[in-house]
């Protein structure tokens, strides 16, 4: 579950670290949005965005879904092999 659909935000679900560590990461360049390094936790995801994180892998961004009672997104994520 997510609260929005920002790099940073599903970056931190992904890796279960907290977003002031995924910081550390997008200054460091490990993370990668459809190929592109982002230094900006702020770029918003969209479906069939390629997720890439050094050390953990390419994820795709497949679905989501709000939740009605707590207005949250549940985010699917599948991992590429």
């Amino acid at each position: 579950m997510s609260s929005s659909f920002r790099l940073d935000s599903i970056v931190a679900k992904i890796t279960n670290k907290s977003r002031s560590k995924i910081k550390e990461f997008l200054e460091q360049d490990f993370v990668k949005l459809n190929h592109v390094v982002y230094r900006n936790g702020e770029k918003i995801c969209n479906i069939d965005d390629i997720i890439s994180i050094r050390k953990y892998g390419r994820f795709v961004v497949k679905n989501f879904k709000q939740n009605k009672k707590s207005l949250k997104y549940r985010i699917t994520i599948s991992k590429l092999v």
